[in-house]
């Protein structure tokens, strides 16, 4: 079954180069290395404890490193500018952006979940959909995910967090795949939502288990075919501005934990893929007994 955008960048899964045990791997060149992570942003309380790779990779690194600063990411302030950025200024609203079709199918599912559609049809659909797929995570008892929880870790054991992009970025990263195909954005998730629940057991336990293959196909796969052009700049325009700074990153002599969103890990133009074709050594994380 494909999966759309918007299961796709809430839960931002991927398929590694290679089978392995869990979705955390060994980046080397000579003598110094770091540990690469691909996780899931959204996590239920019955998934925990995380693999043991991932729990293991953190205490054996100096400093973890994540996509962007999750502490301002969280703040109100955030959340005020992250709205001004994709609320419309023109006059237009959903029901003059979305199609009639559309349009009434958004109106009934909202008539259904109690979902404050009148609140937000001022805002751009992309933003819309990620506030229905996250309202209906939590219902479903999603919460803190890898990188949170790690985050969290961090914090209180005062050991050095850093991130590869700025929050600025990210609202910049919205605003471009905000305009691109709106229409069919907001029926991909309405579908979408309707298998949400019977979706989350089999992406995490494949997940979890290294199975990457299943959920490359079911979701970049479907990605790259319908839009192109987000997976270009949520995917690939993201990991090309990532990999200087994670080979800044394999130039020191500590060890460093960077997570990203496991979809920035996948197939040619992923991480991996790009830290090979550079002479880097990338192997599945080992447990260490």
């Amino acid at each position: 079954m494909k999966k759309g955008i918007l299961l796709w960048l809430v839960m931002l899964l991927v398929a590694p180069l290679a089978s392995a045990e869990s979705s955390i791997y060994e980046v080397s060149k000579g003598q110094s290395k770091l540990y690469l992570g691909g996780t899931i942003h959204l996590l239920r309380d019955s998934d925990f404890p995380l693999p043991e790779e991932f729990e293991q990779a953190y205490h054996q690194s100096r400093k973890l490193v994540l996509e962007a600063n999750l502490q301002k990411a969280s703040s109100p302030e955030y959340g005020q500018q992250v709205a001004r950025a994709m609320m419309y200024t023109d006059g237009r609203d959903l029901s003059k952006v979305l199609s009639p079709d559309t349009w009434k199918a958004l109106q009934a599912y909202a008539d259904k979940r109690g979902f404050p559609l009148s609140q937000v049809s001022m805002f751009k659909p992309l933003f819309v959909s990620l506030m229905m797929t996250v309202t209906e995570a939590q219902r479903l008892g999603m919460g803190e995910g890898v990188d949170a929880y790690f985050d969290r870790m961090a914090r209180l054991a005062n050991k050095p967090v850093g991130e590869l992009e700025s929050t600025d970025d990210v609202i910049l990263y919205m605003q471009k795949i905000a305009e691109v195909k709106p229409d069919q954005m907001m029926r991909t998730t309405l579908r979408d939502l309707q298998t949400m629940e019977s979706s989350i057991d089999d992406m995490i336990r494949h997940w979890r288990q290294g199975n990457m293959k299943a959920l490359d196909k079911e979701l970049n796969g479907s990605m790259r075919k319908d839009l192109p052009e987000v997976y270009r700049s949520l995917v690939v325009e993201r990991n090309n501005a990532w990999l200087p700074q994670i080979i800044e990153l394999l130039a020191t002599p500590e060890v460093e934990l960077v997570l990203v969103g496991a979809l920035h890990l996948s197939g040619k133009d992923g991480l991996l893929a790009q830290l090979k074709k550079r002479g880097y050594n990338v192997k599945p994380y080992q447990l260490q007994r």
